[in-house]
């Protein structure tokens, strides 16, 4: 019994040892999403899943994911083709995949009560299958896989994600619920590497799926919204209402990215600028801590759905001429929704890689106008932990007597003493000048008379 605790216990200790939540320090070397870097996301899945997928899907209640069952295959090459196109982040086909849908519209499943839950986690095992033949090697810092979580509306198939009208029509808890075992299924097995919690119409929807990702250990998530202009969700809210919901979570710190989706690309500017007047330190003066949100962008081709028809009708926008601009305001994650394929990600891989550094350097700038008073704390205590100006001088003599004995002739090598004295004086110049001052006063009148006045030529 003792034997088995104790293997137990170091197999959660080594659980805790390899999870990036728990180390930070490993972070930066596992394929986690991270918020300081630049990835292109993938684009619309389902109406790029009709290049190899020969049967309807506009028209089918379960959209693109019926394919998980019936043509596997497909959804693997619909991956590759954005993982070909420079995809940095490839979603699982599973939007509109909830197992009460698989269940009520898939009739020939072996075993009704599993295989509908099953089929969520075999979307991650295509999207892996689809790196592997991509690149050979997996998941790396430079390609992860995101879990599509759809809103309920989206499932309802009455295109009321567009409008959030059935928010008032369910509870909070039942939205909690829904979606709580979808998140589960795609971090079960194959864990995702964050969650793509996308086109919701309100902001009680993505606090209801906060509540279910606070029993997942490790969700990560990156929230965007539906917006019917460029100010409000799809259900009519202040965008920076919805964005300060958020933050007031208790499980905020598990969003990674905010932004919109399936809109239109001359929507999403004006929607960041709205954004960005809250998503800043200065908003938060009760955390200390508060750092700027990046968001993720991912806009349809242009086109407005009609629920009725089901069909795309309206003029197709323009996304490229707009990148830079949104990597100015704090877009990390650019892709595409609905109608935007691997040819049109390519072009947007190939303009955010132009980019990249010209708006690092334009956010350095920003960053250094607008610092936070932490960060100048943080410089503050740095400063206050050096040692004390008597232990620096120590150190400063033991070197030279490090360096004068391994010299041959007795002598300390001038070039490395002037550099540590230099280094000390550079970082306690205030400290060393007061210090100075202060020996001078100390010396007796009658010893500074007899003292020799040395003159130092100028040259």
């Amino acid at each position: 019994m003792f034997e088995c605790v104790l293997r137990k216990n170091r197999k959660m200790e080594a659980q805790n040892f390899l999870d990036p939540c728990q180390r930070p320090d490993i972070e930066k070397l596992t394929p986690v999403f991270q918020t300081d870097k630049f990835y292109c996301l993938d684009g619309g899945f389902a109406s790029s899943l009709q290049t190899f997928y020969q049967k309807d899907i506009d028209n089918d209640p379960l959209w693109s994911c019926r394919a998980l069952k019936t043509d596997p295959e497909a959804v693997i090459q619909t991956h590759e083709a954005f993982l070909e196109a420079g995809a940095n982040i490839i979603t699982t086909n599973t939007y509109q995949g909830h197992h009460d849908l698989f269940r009520t519209h898939i009739k020939d499943f072996k075993d009704p009560c599993i295989d509908p839950h099953l089929l969520l986690e075999k979307a991650v095992e295509l999207a892996d299958e689809a790196i592997m033949r991509v690149n050979g090697t997996g998941r790396s810092l430079e390609t992860l896989v995101a879990g599509s979580i759809g809103p309920y509306g989206a499932c309802l198939g009455d295109g009321s994600e567009y409008t959030g009208a059935y928010i008032d029509t369910v509870s909070k808890e039942f939205l909690q619920e829904w979606h709580s075992d979808r998140i589960k299924r795609l971090m079960f097995n194959k864990s995702v590497d964050i969650f793509a919690i996308e086109t919701i119409p309100s902001y009680i929807e993505a606090l209801a799926i906060l509540d279910a990702l606070k029993d997942v250990h490790g969700a990560r998530c990156w929230i965007s919204f539906q917006c019917k202009d460029d100010s409000h969700t799809a259900r009519g809210e202040p965008i920076e209402e919805a964005f300060a919901q958020l933050m007031n979570h208790p499980e905020a710190l598990r969003i990674k990215a905010i932004g919109v989706n399936c809109v239109k690309a001359s929507s999403v500017t004006p929607i960041l600028k709205r954004l960005n007047t809250v998503n800043n330190w200065q908003s938060w003066p009760d955390n200390d801590y508060f750092t700027k949100i990046p968001y993720i962008i991912a806009p349809n081709g242009g086109e407005d759905w009609n629920a009725v028809e089901k069909r795309w009708v309206g003029e197709i926008d323009d996304i490229i001429c707009h990148i830079r601009e949104w990597m100015i305001l704090g877009a990390n994650v650019i892709g595409g929704c609905c109608r935007v394929g691997p040819p049109k990600i390519k072009l947007i891989k190939k303009e955010i890689v132009n980019n990249i550094y010209e708006v690092t350097k334009l956010r350095l700038e920003q960053s250094r106008k607008e610092k936070r008073p932490i960060d100048q704390w943080s410089f503050d205590e740095k400063c206050l932990r050096r040692p004390p100006y008597e232990e620096q001088k120590r150190r400063i003599e033991v070197a030279k007597e490090f360096f004068r004995d391994a010299s041959e002739d007795g002598d300390a090598n001038a070039i490395i003493t002037a550099q540590l004295e230099a280094m000390m004086a550079h970082n306690n110049k205030e400290m060393y000048e007061a210090i100075k001052t202060l020996e001078r006063q100390e010396i007796p009148k009658d010893e500074i008379e007899e003292q020799p006045i040395e003159i130092e030529d100028e040259d």
